[in-house]
């Protein structure tokens, strides 16, 4: 594989990695953890506020509509998570080449 599609593979492979993160459950206990609910991982780059909706406590919540819950983006948060899972991806990318070329 070509070092320009590896490269492309990793930030396509990152940046779905990425927003996947965000639908990973987050525990809420109070009203005002449901009002500033942060998502992302491993850096948490998404604030919503999904106080909107009834829940009951403790809450497990995941991102909801931008246009229903008010939303905060950290995009140098979010360019670090990005950069992170891109720079694994081809970390990875680049062990199965070596696995290849060694078979």
């Amino acid at each position: 594989m070509k070092k320009c599609t590896q490269y492309a593979a990793a930030v396509l492979i990152g940046l779905i990695l990425t927003v996947t993160t965000l639908f990973v459950p987050v525990r809420a206990s109070t009203t005002t953890e449901v009002r500033n609910v942060s998502l992302g991982l491993p850096i948490r780059f998404v604030m919503q506020d999904l106080s909107a909706t009834d829940h009951d406590f403790p809450a497990r919540v995941t991102f909801s509509s931008p246009w229903e819950n008010p939303t905060k983006v950290s995009w140098g948060w979010l360019a670090l998570d990005l950069t992170m899972f891109s720079l694994l991806a081809m970390l990875v990318i680049g062990q199965l080449e070596r696995n290849k070329k060694g078979a």
